[in-house]
């Protein structure tokens, strides 16, 4: 399998997750808290993985965003270069990774099998009863697994 291949393995990846998130947040009525201004994405102990972003890559290429793959190449920034400050903001939001799509919205097994939502504060306090009453849970490991399934090596680095 190709790159563009890949690529586009990624983008249905996303989509399934985007409607499962879709679905979540229409089941238990959680979503972002608009006064937080992206606090989840300003932080410097974000991973991500190369194979989440080929789809912002060969968007950058086929636009021609010299300006964006320079920035790419030359910062020493340690925080996402999507993040806009200025906003608050994802500069690319439909090319965002998958933490990113699913923060405040997916849930991690705990070592004794409970579940604990991947979210901000905001979104704890809000809707700490919806949270609580787990809802269809969204297991993000199970999308990093499908992820995987795409390439591992470009999944693992």
């Amino acid at each position: 399998m190709n790159l563009r291949d890949k690529s586009n393995k990624v983008i249905d990846l996303f989509n399934e997750l985007d409607f499962e998130i879709y679905l979540y947040k229409q089941s238990t009525g959680i979503d972002c808290i608009s006064h937080c201004k992206g606090e989840c994405c300003n932080r410097e102990d974000i991973y991500t993985t190369t194979l989440e972003f080929l789809p912002l890559a060969f968007m950058l290429f086929h636009q021609q965003r010299e300006d964006m793959i320079d920035l790419i190449y030359s910062t020493e920034r340690k925080v996402c270069l999507l993040y806009d400050e200025s906003t608050g903001r994802c500069k690319e939001y439909n090319y965002r990774g998958l933490l990113c799509r699913s923060f405040g919205f997916s849930s991690i097994r705990l070592k004794d099998g409970s579940l604990s939502i991947v979210s901000c504060r905001h979104i704890k306090t809000a809707f700490k009863r919806a949270i609580e009453s787990q809802i269809n849970p969204i297991i993000i490991a199970n999308y990093y697994k499908k992820l995987m399934g795409i390439d591992i090596e470009l999944a693992k680095e």
